[in-house]
């Protein structure tokens, strides 16, 4: 009797001894899930900063080439309307040149004419004094003719006389 009573608290205590020693792994077992718990949040936390700072530098960069796009748009408005300014100008000063081109013949044209004008008069002049000359040479020639009729028929006369 008393040898199973001893029997029956040895038992007992490797009972009890079991059941402390499996108390004190899941003890173990369950900080370790604590610890594992507690590094899986600290990773997702890290991970959600990370995707969040990804995200503002994506939206920024978005910002950035939007803004770079709105840059190149107005420049080239700005190069195209700068090109028609240019394009104009270059038609206007053509148009000037052309005009001028136009004065400069016509005014060529009027000089010509003007030096053709001076010779024809010129001409024309010579062409009167000579021929005032002329009549003046036979106004002289036909005095002169008178003259000596003259003198002839006054000499007849004369010789008449002495007759």
């Amino acid at each position: 009797m008393k040898a199973n009573m001893k029997k029956e608290k040895e038992e007992e205590g490797r009972r009890k001894k079991e059941e402390g020693r499996r108390k004190k792994e899941e003890g173990r077992r369950k900080k370790e899930e604590g610890r594992r718990k507690k590094e899986e949040g600290r990773r997702k936390k890290e991970e959600g900063r990370r995707k969040k700072e990804e995200g503002r530098r994506k939206k920024e960069e978005g910002r950035r080439k939007k803004e770079e796009g709105r840059r190149k748009k107005e420049e080239g408005r700005r190069k195209k309307e700068e090109g028609r300014r240019k394009k104009e100008e270059g038609r206007r000063k053509k148009e000037e040149g052309r005009r001028k081109k136009e004065e400069g013949r016509r005014k060529k044209e009027e000089g010509r004419r003007k030096k053709e004008e001076g010779r024809r008069k010129k001409e024309e002049g010579r062409r009167k004094k000579e021929e005032g000359r002329r009549k003046k040479e036979e106004g002289r020639r036909k005095k002169e003719e008178g003259r000596r009729k003259k003198e002839e028929g006054r000499r007849k006369k004369e010789k008449k006389k002495v007759r």
